[in-house]
Order: structure tokens, then C-alpha cells, then sequence
């Protein structure tokens, strides 16, 4: 089984992955770091030399390869769910879980990070602030179709939240989600 970690920049994917991996006795991937560490150079790097399809590319590859792992957490890039066929992988290898918090929130979390502008690259060529606005309206409703549980994370501890997708986690089967999925669609 492997358990994948979705959301948008900002929301703790990369902070949540090790705890929770760590509690489970299984690996940590971050896809980003692991797609940075093979180019050597930043996602920003790679989108400003290459383009975002070649970095989605090298994304849908990356992914493809720890899906066909066990007992793996994945913090995975905010936009993988772009790609059918990884949102494919993810639910067939075991529970997805959207991290989300409110737009603000997120804006606010990214201003304060200082790796933002070094690492993270424009994914539109509005504003920073217009940018997130514009980018989650398009993603949220894919967070929300691929995802087994959503967890929100404003105004809480991280490690109540590695807790709270523990909780989860035991017991999951395949089968729980196609419960979920009928009587919540």
C-alpha cells in the first residue's frame, strides 16, 4: 500500500509525509525533492529552462516509478493530479488525502515562506496572489474527485494531523472507497 499526500503548494505535504511514514515504519518521498535532486537543479530551474510540460514529464515519470513501490508515503507536487493516469496510480495503490486549507491561508503561508520565490516556479503569469485564487478554483474540484479524505490543516499541529490521517489509514481497504464514493456521490 502506499498513501499519497495531494494539495496545493503550502498546505504541509513535504512537513506531514515523514511523520506519518516514520509512525508506519515505511519510506518518505517528497516527489518535487526527489524530481530536483535527478536534475540537478529546482522546479523553478527546470520550468524556466525546459517548460512546465517537460517538468510534468519528468513528474508523471517519478511518480510512476514510486507507485510501483510498497509502503511508501508520498508528498506529491501540487499539480500531479493534472496527469489522469497518476491520479490512476495514486488510487490504485492505496488512500489519497487532500490537504487543504483556505486560500488565504495558503497565500499567507507562501509570502512567509522564503523558498517561494527560489524554488517554486510562476505557474500563470498573473500575480502572486491572483495566481493561487486563479490556480485553486481549477485544481480543487480534481483534489476533491481523487481524494479518499480531506484533511484540513489551518490553525492546527502537525502532528495532529499526521495523527488524524493514522486514524485513517488503519483499516483502509479499497473497498471503503468505493462505499465513500456512492454515497457521496
Amino acid at each position: 500500500m502506499i498513501v499519497s499526500l495531494i494539495g496545493y503548494r503550502g498546505c504541509g505535504k513535504s512537513s506531514l509525509a515523514p511523520l506519518i511514514a516514520d509512525r508506519l515504519n515505511w519510506q518518505a518521498v517528497d516527489s518535487d525533492r526527489l524530481i530536483e535532486e535527478q536534475a540537478g537543479c529546482t522546479i523553478a530551474d527546470i520550468f524556466n529552462d525546459h517548460g512546465e510540460a517537460e517538468f510534468r514529464k519528468r513528474e508523471a515519470e517519478i511518480l510512476e516509478q514510486l507507485y510501483a513501490e510498497d509502503q511508501v508515503v508520498i508528498a506529491t507536487g501540487g499539480g500531479a493530479i493534472l496527469n489522469s493516469q497518476t491520479c490512476e496510480l495514486m488510487r490504485q495503490s492505496g488512500p489519497v488525502f487532500w490537504l487543504s486549507a483556505p486560500t488565504e491561508e495558503l497565500i499567507r503561508r507562501l509570502t512567509q515562506d522564503s523558498s517561494t520565490t527560489n524554488t517554486r516556479p510562476a505557474l500563470t503569469d498573473l500575480k502572486f496572489e491572483e495566481e493561487i485564487r486563479t490556480v485553486l478554483k481549477r485544481r480543487i474540484p480534481v483534489y476533491q474527485a481523487v481524494s479518499d479524505f480531506e484533511v484540513l490543516t489551518m490553525n492546527r499541529e502537525i502532528t495532529d494531523l499526521a495523527e488524524e490521517i493514522l486514524q485513517q489509514i488503519q483499516g483502509w481497504t479499497p473497498k471503503m472507497r468505493t462505499a465513500v464514493k456512492e454515497h457521496t456521490s
